[in-house]
C-alpha cells in the first residue's frame, strides 16, 4: 500500500472546514483514495468539527474596564436619578473630585436617570417629567465632562425603564445614547456605555466589580459581601440607596454601597410609608494606589449630616 500523498493533518484540516473526501482530492489533486488513506485511523467522525464550533460559538459582551495603573485615580459613583437629584451635593463631589486629582475617570454604576414618566408604578411627579429629566442629565453630563476625562455608564433598572419602553428592539446602550440625543457630539464620545450591570476596575490594589445588582437586601452590605465571596475581588454596589463600607467574610476585600446623588426631598413616592430604611447619600474615590475612599452621610467631612 502506497503512502499518502500529503500529510494527515492536510486532510483533517480539510475535513474540519466541512469538505467530503471527494471535495479535499478535487482541492489538492489526488485521489479519493489517497484522501481514505491520509484519514484512517486519523480523523475521528464523531467529534464536532471546527466549521462548526466556529458557527455555534457565542462571544458575550465583556464589562467596561479601567486600569487604574495606567489611568490614575478617579471616582465611583451611581443613582444620580436625574432631575430628582441634590445637584448642591453634585457640586461638593466635582470640587472634591477636583481637589484630590481624581479626575481620569467617572463610573456611574447605573441610574444615571429616574425615569418617573416611563415607570410601572402608579406614583407621578410633575416636576419629574421626561423634560426636565433630559434637561437635568444633559446639563449635569457637561459640567462632569469639563471635570473628567472619561464616564463610564452601566446598567440601572431606573435606565431600563426607557429600554423596556422601546420593546427591547435596541440594546440598552442605545436606548441610552437616544438619551443624551441633546448632548455635543464631541462630549459623547468620551461617555462609554454598557450593556451590562457592572464595570471592572484593576489596581495595584487588586480588582474592584462596581455593580448595580438586580436585587438588594436592607441589611448593609449584606449584597456587596456575598458578591465578593463569589467573585474573589472587591465589590461596589449601587442600586441600594445604602452608603455603607466593610469587608467580605474573609477579611480579604473590600465592600462598599455607594449611595447616590438622589435627593429624598424631592422623591415623592417616599412620601408614603415604608419600612426601606431611609437613603443615604455618597460616592467613592479610588487613588492611584487602588486604596477606595467612600464618603458618606455622618461621616464625612465633604457631605456632612444632610436632611
Amino acid at each position: 500500500m502506497s503512502a499518502p500523498l500529503n500529510p494527515p493533518q492536510v486532510y483533517i484540516d480539510l475535513r474540519e472546514e466541512g469538505l467530503n473526501n471527494t471535495q479535499i482530492a478535487d482541492r489538492l489533486g489526488v485521489s479519493e483514495a489517497s484522501v481514505r488513506r491520509g484519514l484512517r485511523g486519523k480523523y475521528k467522525p464523531y467529534l464536532i468539527p471546527s466549521y462548526a464550533r466556529k458557527r455555534l460559538d457565542v462571544r458575550l459582551e465583556k464589562p467596561l474596564n479601567i486600569d487604574v495603573a495606567k489611568q490614575g485615580a478617579g471616582c465611583v459613583t451611581a443613582d444620580w436619578h436625574h432631575p430628582l437629584a441634590d445637584y448642591e451635593l453634585i457640586n461638593t463631589f466635582l470640587d472634591h473630585a477636583v481637589d484630590v486629582g481624581a479626575t481620569n475617570w467617572l463610573i456611574i454604576a447605573g441610574d444615571w436617570f429616574n425615569i418617573d414618566a416611563l415607570s410601572a408604578f402608579d406614583y407621578k411627579q410633575e416636576e419629574a417629567g421626561m423634560a426636565q429629566e433630559l434637561y437635568g442629565s444633559t446639563l449635569t453630563m457637561e459640567r462632569v465632562l469639563t471635570v473628567f476625562d472619561n464616564v463610564y455608564l452601566s446598567w440601572g433598572n431606573h435606565d431600563a425603564s426607557v429600554h423596556r419602553a422601546l420593546g427591547y428592539k435596541v440594546p440598552f446602550a442605545q436606548a441610552m445614547r437616544m438619551m443624551f440625543a441633546d448632548l455635543d457630539n464631541d462630549l459623547m464620545e468620551r461617555v462609554f456605555l454598557s450593556n451590562l450591570d457592572n464595570i471592572t476596575v484593576d489596581t495595584p490594589n487588586g480588582p474592584y466589580a462596581v455593580v448595580h445588582p438586580k436585587n438588594y437586601s436592607q441589611a448593609p452590605l449584606a449584597g456587596s459581601r456575598k458578591l465578593a465571596s463569589k467573585y474573589l475581588s472587591h465589590v461596589l454596589t449601587g442600586h441600594s440607596h445604602h452608603t455603607a463600607i466593610g469587608h467580605d467574610p474573609s477579611g480579604k476585600f473590600v465592600c462598599g454601597e455607594l449611595g447616590g446623588f438622589f435627593d429624598i426631598a424631592k422623591t415623592g413616592y417616599l412620601q408614603r410609608t415604608t419600612t426601606f430604611p431611609n437613603w443615604q447619600q455618597g460616592y467613592g474615590i479610588i487613588d492611584a494606589e487602588g486604596y477606595l475612599t467612600i464618603e458618606g452621610q455622618g461621616w464625612s467631612s465633604r457631605i456632612g449630616r444632610r436632611a
